[in-house]
């Protein structure tokens, strides 16, 4: 009585025994999976993060040139219209002499 008992439980430790490694199997199994798949996706993202970055870093860099030629236009057009502002006065004095100076005209009609 006691011998079945005792083959009784050998046989259900060998099962349960066979079932843990079999769990075991199953969940080692799914943990490389998910494994694999973050190791993948952790690339991709990766891999999108430095392109998007890379991207950007250009997009500003175009961006700085930009602001930095439209300041030096400023600059340009700011020494250009302090230019024109002293001819115009240049002009306009010699102008204002001529008209100061200028003969009256008469203009006879008989």
């Amino acid at each position: 009585m006691f011998r079945n008992l005792f083959k009784e439980k050998q046989l259900i430790d060998r099962e349960l025994e066979i079932y843990r490694q079999e769990r075991t199997n199953a969940i080692n199994k799914k943990m490389i999976e998910l494994e694999t798949q973050c190791a993948t996706d952790t690339a991709e993202y990766e891999h999108t993060f430095h392109s998007n970055k890379e991207k950007l870093g250009i997009e500003i860099g175009k961006l700085e040139g930009l602001k930095e030629t439209m300041e030096n236009d400023v600059e340009t057009y700011k020494l250009w219209i302090n230019e024109k502002d002293k001819e115009i006065e240049r002009l306009n004095t010699l102008l204002t002499l001529m008209i100061k100076n200028q003969q009256p005209i008469s203009i006879n009609t008989k």
